[in-house]
């Protein structure tokens, strides 16, 4: 068995790079017959684009990408960690060099992406999201047991699109904590911010490009109960509504969310919602949430699921 593994590392710390140098390492650890590749060099190869390709869309060798390609069966395994993920499946003509015949993602895959593709032959497989830096880890365990909580609602994050909506209409209300790290007064070190989230009972993630996000995740790792927008989306392990986290920012808030008039009515709607979770289902969902981080957020379980996709679909 021969087996060639393209990725990017691109930067020290990055999750992306990290995690696929990691699983590189994985397996050539358990098969010894690994040939690493760069993603440039495969792209060079196949006479492909690199990063983008008509239209700014990704290729399939951005460089958020993860191939493994077996060269004596000639059949090929793809995995993404890009937010648009599912437009990977409109650069055929490497789909198709590469014979791809499983693709894992997580950001998209939903129902609707999974019908639309479903004449393409290629598995589309549900996958896992990450953090940010490879090191968070160490910050989330570090300030994950700070038990004295106090009971106010926190976000931090780039504000752009509708984002910017719920930061003007919560930051005047002292029951949220809205800070836009774009801005200077507003930036926080990785230490000091998951210090700072460490002393909300609640955090608020709002939809960004997907509908998932590295909040979630860090919610979910430092108990923090998460408040989001409604989710389609379909993981390795589905996230569940009422289990995993509380949707509480609903269509009567969406649609609210645009009227500066209205933000003392939305506060004050998402806080009597919040009030209304029973302390009984707050540390069930809590519970979920940290078992839902333990199987899907670490490396070890990552790595192991992506080789499981190797082996269940005849890659190796």
């Amino acid at each position: 068995m021969s087996i060639i593994i393209s990725y990017n590392r691109y930067q020290y710390n990055w999750y992306v790079g990290e995690l696929y140098h990691s699983f590189a390492n994985h397996m050539s650890s358990l098969y010894g017959n690994i040939q690493i590749k760069s993603l440039s060099d495969m792209a060079k190869e196949y006479n492909e684009p690199l990063d983008v390709r008509e239209n700014t869309l990704a290729s399939v060798f951005n460089i958020y990408s993860l191939i493994v390609h077996n060269t004596d069966t000639n059949v090929s395994f793809l995995h993404s960690l890009a937010d648009y993920a599912p437009v990977i499946l409109e650069h055929k003509d490497a789909l198709q060099k590469l014979n791809v015949k499983a693709f894992a993602f997580c950001s998209h895959h939903t129902q609707e992406v999974i019908n639309r593709y479903k004449n393409d032959n290629i598995n589309l497989i549900p996958s896992f999201y990450i953090l940010e830096n490879w090191n968070d880890y160490n910050l989330i365990s570090e300030y994950k047991n700070v038990t004295n909580k106090q009971k106010s609602c926190y976000f931090n994050g780039l504000c752009y699109g509708h984002r910017e909506h719920y930061v003007n209409h919560l930051k005047n209300n002292p029951f949220f904590v809205m800070r836009n790290k774009s801005k200077l007064s507003d930036y926080r070190s990785k230490k000091d911010y998951y210090q700072e989230l460490s002393e909300h009972k609640y955090g608020l993630s709002i939809n960004g490009v997907a509908q998932i996000c590295y909040r979630d995740l860090e919610y979910f790792g430092m108990g923090s109960l998460c408040i989001r927008e409604p989710m389609s989306l379909i993981t390795k392990d589905n996230l569940q509504e009422n289990v995993h986290y509380k949707t509480i920012l609903d269509n009567f808030v969406r649609n609210n969310i645009y009227y500066p008039e209205k933000k003392e009515e939305v506060a004050q709607y998402i806080i009597d919602k919040i009030n209304n979770i029973s302390d009984e289902e707050e540390k069930y969902i809590l519970n979920n949430a940290s078992n839902w981080f333990d199987n899907n957020a670490l490396p070890d379980k990552q790595i192991k699921f992506l080789h499981d996709c190797l082996i269940k679909n005849s890659i190796i």
